[in-house]
């Protein structure tokens, strides 16, 4: 006889024979079929068609069939398997336990894990199976870690989000690491807070930002004064005079720039302008000689626009004086000199009243006059001495410095300082042009007035004015030879002696020598001897030439001294 045993088609709409068991028995006994075992089936006597039992049939006709339904709830295993994060190896996360109809296909569903992706080209991925009865069936999904994680890095103004460098995208940030940056450097501009920032991805995906704050490198704007007469050192002419104005600021570096806008300033740096405004300055002007500093007056701001919204900038901008800036009005020069004159003595007194000006002395300080004392009557010279008034008050000299003290006005070379005796209503001394090519120097409000004294001379009646340059002495010839006649000569008459000239060099009076004695000739002159006259006369006409000569000379001394 025979038993089938059927199992339920996966449609489980029909059976489909599996086994046939081909057994023996007595005919005529009664047998009952046992049920096999298939895993994932289930043997099910109620299906319509089971025949469990029957009497054996002596033509081996009896067959029984025994019916097995699938089971629907089949176990098997979906494995999830996530990379490392600290290599791309897997390791298991999770195993899901799940149940099915034998036989059937399963097909896992790929899970969400945070930072992981699935990846079905990994190898030993199964996405899919059919159940078996055993349960056996095992799934196995690989996910890797996301790799296009996004951060951005901005390089903002401080204060703003005006972009200075161009913002970095990174768009394949692994999860589960940590990423570095470094501010970028900033032509013009300098990092506020750290050199570098980090980003991590190990608990997000989120798109991460980095910021990086910079402002201005400080900018130095200098002002630059500019004088009405194009200078900060004005000589004093009494009118005012201003070096705020108009005035102009200058960047400190070349690379920015500075534009004048009414009363405001427009600075570009780096290509993004900056407005000044509410600059103001005081001092730097005046009128009478003094110095003016000039300063910064109030408070001034600096700002920007950006997105139509003003930023406030001030605090990157320094605006600073020159140094010593001020407007300096130094004394006028005022410069008086009294006559010079010349005469032969007549016994009375030598006076010149006229005195030259140079410069101006101005109205609003009052009026400048002056009184001429110097007179001269004796034989010689000395100063035309005057004083001056202002305002009808006379002013004292600055007294006479020291002899090393001494410091000429002009920076050239002066003749050396000789001081000379000299009468000024008293016996005073005074140093001859002390003050370089002045003889007084009179520093009073605004000016500095300086006085130079002419000269009165009065010459000897009897005192020939000489030549303006003295000839040259001839080259004496050379003396004829003469016999000596033993008769005696008589003596030559003695020179007559010039009168001296008061102030003239005296000169030491020079004796002819003797002529030599001729060997074997009486040394006794003879009476009538004549024969020595000419030679005499040669010499004497020498010696009268030199002494002439050095009286000229040293009244060529006298008068320049």
């Amino acid at each position: 006889y025979k038993v089938e045993h059927y199992l339920q088609d996966l449609d489980l709409n029909g059976y489909t024979l599996k086994d046939t068991e081909e057994l023996t028995g007595t005919t005529g006994a009664t047998v009952t079929a046992t049920a096999k075992t298939y895993e994932g089936f289930t043997f099910d006597n109620t299906v319509e068609g089971t025949v469990e039992s029957g009497e054996i049939k002596g033509d081996g006709s009896l067959v029984l069939k025994l019916y097995y339904t699938r089971n629907t709830d089949t176990g098997y295993k979906v494995e999830h398997y996530l990379q490392n994060l600290e290599d791309e190896d897997f390791t298991l996360k999770e195993t899901e336990e799940l149940t099915g109809t034998t036989g059937a296909t399963a097909t896992a569903e790929p899970k969400t894990y945070t930072g992981f992706t699935f990846d079905s080209t990994v190898e030993g991925t199964k996405e899919s199976g059919e159940i078996e009865g055993d349960g056996s069936l095992v799934l196995k999904l690989y996910y890797v870690k996301a790799n296009n994680l996004k951060y951005t890095v901005h390089y903002y103004l401080e204060n703003t989000t005006v972009s200075l460098e161009k913002d970095k995208v990174f768009d394949k940030a692994v999860f589960g690491k940590t990423y570095e940056e470094e501010a970028a450097d900033i032509s013009g501009y300098e990092l506020i807070g750290d050199e570098t920032q980090t980003v991590s991805f190990e608990q997000t995906t989120e798109d991460q930002e980095i910021t990086f704050y910079y402002r201005l490198i400080p900018v130095k704007l200098v002002v630059d004064l500019t004088a009405d007469d194009k200078s900060d050192t004005v000589m004093y002419d009494a009118t005012e005079h201003t070096i705020i104005d108009t005035f102009t600021l200058t960047a400190d570096d070349p690379a920015n720039t500075v534009t004048a806008s009414g009363e405001d300033f427009i600075i570009t740096v780096n290509g993004r302008d900056y407005k000044l405004t509410g600059l103001k300055l005081s001092g730097g002007t005046g009128t009478d000689v003094d110095t003016y500093p000039v300063a910064i007056d109030g408070q001034y701001q600096v700002v920007t626009t950006i997105d139509d919204q003003e930023v406030d900038m001030t605090s990157s901008f320094t605006v600073v004086l020159p140094e010593d800036a001020a407007l300096t009005i130094t004394p006028a020069y005022v410069t008086l000199t009294s006559g010079t004159s010349s005469k032969t003595y007549d016994g009375t007194a030598l006076t010149n009243p006229e005195v030259t000006q140079e410069g101006t002395y101005y109205e609003r300080d009052g009026e400048l006059t002056w009184n001429v004392t110097g007179t001269q009557t004796a034989v010689g010279s000395s100063p035309n001495y005057f004083t001056i008034l202002i305002n009808g008050d006379a002013v004292p000299l600055t007294p006479t410095p020291a002899q090393e003290d001494i410091t000429p006005v002009e920076e050239e070379e002066q003749e050396p300082i000789q001081p000379i005796q000299e009468a000024r209503n008293e016996v005073v001394t005074h140093h001859g042009r002390q003050y370089g090519d002045f003889d007084e120097i009179i520093e009073t409000h605004n000016y500095i007035i300086r006085l130079v004294y002419g000269t009165l001379t009065v010459t000897d009646p009897g005192t020939p004015t000489p030549p303006p340059t003295p000839p040259t002495p001839p080259t004496p010839p050379t003396p004829p030879t003469f016999t000596i006649d033993p008769t005696p000569a008589p003596a030559a008459a003695a020179p007559v002696a010039t009168p001296a000239v008061l102030g003239a060099t005296r000169d030491e009076e020079i004796i002819a020598p003797e002529e030599p004695a001729v060997l074997g000739e009486s040394r006794t002159r003879q009476t009538g001897d004549e024969s020595q006259i000419p030679a005499r006369i040669l010499l004497m006409m020498i010696c009268a030439g030199a002494i002439v000569t050095i009286m000229m000379i040293g009244r060529k001394k006298e008068e320049e001294q």
